[in-house]
């Protein structure tokens, strides 16, 4: 003992002598009250089906996100296309001249230039959604199956995992 008090005289000498600034802490800590009655072991899951709903739900929560928002966008996409189809028409509705056979065939491949754009936009949309489907059922099934219920025995919970 002597040769740490030795050792660790200055130390010592400071913190007893030397006046100290004296520190407060203030902290504020939310504090949960309990459930006035918890529920049983009995009733509860085991860790393992908790995890996987969990992973579930996550996987279900991203999909439906995405669905919505692909939603959203083939509104957008929609609108902007019977906008254009209709631009092509509108093009000779506001013309006084004559329709000649050229201008025929002009509004012809214009409108078929549109409705074909259009199409192609609808099919990239519809190959892309169901990759992401594909994707998402994928994730479900690399997750694999549901666990097995817990096993109650002598009023213990064991996991059906080992």
């Amino acid at each position: 003992m002597l040769e740490t008090y030795y050792k660790h005289y200055k130390l010592y000498q400071y913190v007893t002598i030397e006046k100290q600034d004296e520190e407060r802490t203030k902290l504020k800590l939310d504090i949960e009250p309990l459930p006035s009655s918890p529920l049983a072991f009995s009733t509860g899951i085991p860790v393992e089906k908790w995890e996987y709903d969990r992973d579930i739900s996550a996987i279900e929560k991203a999909e439906r996100e995405r669905r919505d928002n692909r939603t959203v966008k083939r509104v957008i996409a929609e609108r902007q296309a019977t906008k254009d189809i209709n631009l092509s028409f509108q093009k000779f509705e506001d013309r006084s001249d004559h329709l000649t056979e050229e201008n025929i065939s002009d509004l012809i491949a214009e409108a078929a230039s549109a409705y074909v754009t259009v199409f192609k936009d609808k099919l990239v949309e519809n190959i892309q959604e169901s990759r992401e489907n594909l994707e998402y059922k994928l994730a479900k099934a690399a997750r694999g199956p549901p666990p097995k219920s817990a096993k109650i025995s002598n009023g213990r919970i064991r996991s059906s995992r080992k």
